[in-house]
Parts: C-alpha cells; structure tokens; sequence
C-alpha cells in the first residue's frame, strides 16, 4: 500500500472533496482497484472543537464496481479556518511535521497508527488535506475523567518503544521539520503559553489545587529553560502531544 500525494491533485475546501478525487486516492493507495470506483460520499464535520488546528470530517462511501477491501468510511483532514491558531501550526510546522511522520515514520513503529491514504500538502504553503482510516471503533481515552492503570501502562511502554527506536541517532535530516526542543522558539513560547494557562488554571480550579501544587505551578514558567536543559541529552523523537485525549486502544 502506498500513500497518494501531488498526483491526486489537491482540494483546496472540503466542497471539492468529491467521488472522482476519492477514487484517484484509493486507486493510488491500492485499497481499490482499476474496475472500481466511489459512486457516492456524504461528508459529516467530526470531532468538532477537538482537533483544534486542524478540521476534521468523516466521508461516508459508496461504491461501483468490485470494491472489496475499501474503506465504508474515511476521516479527512484540512487545515484550521481559525487565524490565531492557524499561525501556531505554521510557526511550529505541525502540518508538515504530520504529513512526514505519515509518509516517512509510522509503518516503521511498533505501535498502531492509522492508514493514510492520501497525504498532500501544497508546495507555496501549509494548507494539506489528509486521507485517513476511521478508527471511530477503537476506545478513547479521556484524560478530564482519568485513565485506568493498564491503559496508563500500554500508554507509557508505547511511547518508550517510540524513544527507543530513534533513541541516539544521527537525527539531523529530521530536524529541518521535527523542531529540537532547545530550539530558541521554544524557549520563548513554552513559558508565556504556561504562564497564560496557569493562571486560568488558578482562577477556576483552585479547590483542586493543594499549596504544595500552587507553588510548584508558580514557579513552572521560569523554570522550563532548564528542564529543556535536562532533557536535552541524547537525540531521539517524541511524540510532542501525549495526552489520554491523543490516544485510542483496542484489544492489545
């Protein structure tokens, strides 16, 4: 299986997201063959409000013709409408970072991650759109609720198995989209963003918050520069988000 790009062209909104352009993804995919095709797709928003850089819709499909193998359903992702967080993703390279982990990095990980179909990015800026395998039937986890031990576990042995792969290479050739975490714009932005939040965080949950927390939380933004320090030591990939709402599981 491969990953349709250029060649399929681009749809620039989710409107121009249409049968034809489908069955050239699927095709380029090899999840459908030459003498199939998508008769049909009705397109729903999902997962309003949470992929917050990014817009996210599921495409429901229909077929002509042999279309044994192909997805009932795809998720398809576009950029942000939003200004504000639109210019977070573009200073810190998300959308590029995503389409290369894809093209480049997931099949050669342990863990699951989901089949993409098609990945296209435009050559004079950030705006993609993503082809993705719905995965709506695995179990999410929701970290405002908690996470069981053993999910907590399988969480933490599959990021490790992620650090341990790339764990003291020569990541050079990464860096120029995945971002070291000493790079000087983190540096500026992780306080001020911490800062910003921990003062919310103050305002409206203070009778969750012992004083040892309150204290340790206020001294939190000044000392991000020598955390990264710390971490800073052998060269290897992170995940950049791992949160219990970033993470689905199944049986294993």
């Amino acid at each position: 299986m491969s990953i349709a790009g250029a060649e399929v062209g681009r749809p620039t909104s989710i409107d121009e997201v249409d049968a034809a352009w489908l069955t050239a993804v699927l095709r380029t995919s090899g999840t459908l063959g030459s003498d199939g095709e998508v008769g049909g797709v009705s397109v729903e928003p999902f997962a309003e409000g949470v992929g917050f850089l990014s817009l996210l819709h599921r495409a429901t499909l229909t077929y002509d013709g042999p279309a044994d193998g192909a997805p009932a359903t795809v998720i398809i992702k576009m950029v942000t409408d939003l200004e504000s967080q639109r210019g977070i993703a573009d200073a810190l390279q998300f959308y590029q970072r995503e389409l290369r982990f894809y093209r480049e990095i997931a099949a050669g990980l342990e863990f699951r991650t989901p089949v993409v179909h098609a990945a296209v990015i435009a050559e004079d800026s950030t705006d993609f759109v993503l082809v993705m395998e719905d995965l709506s039937e695995l179990r999410g986890l929701d970290q405002t609720a908690g996470v069981g031990e053993d999910d907590a576990m399988l969480s933490v042995w599959s990021m490790a198995g992620l650090h341990a792969h790339f764990w003291g290479q020569d990541l050079a050739d990464l860096e120029t989209t995945f971002l070291p975490f000493d790079n000087p714009i983190y540096r500026a932005a992780l306080p001020a963003v911490f800062a910003g939040g921990w003062e919310t965080c103050k305002a409206v949950a203070a009778d969750l918050l012992d004083p040892e927390v309150v204290a340790y939380g206020d001294r939190f933004a000044e000392l991000v520069p020598f955390f990264i320090e710390e971490i800073y030591r052998e060269p290897t990939l992170i995940h950049g988000d791992w949160r219990a709402d970033n993470l689905l599981v199944d049986d294993n």
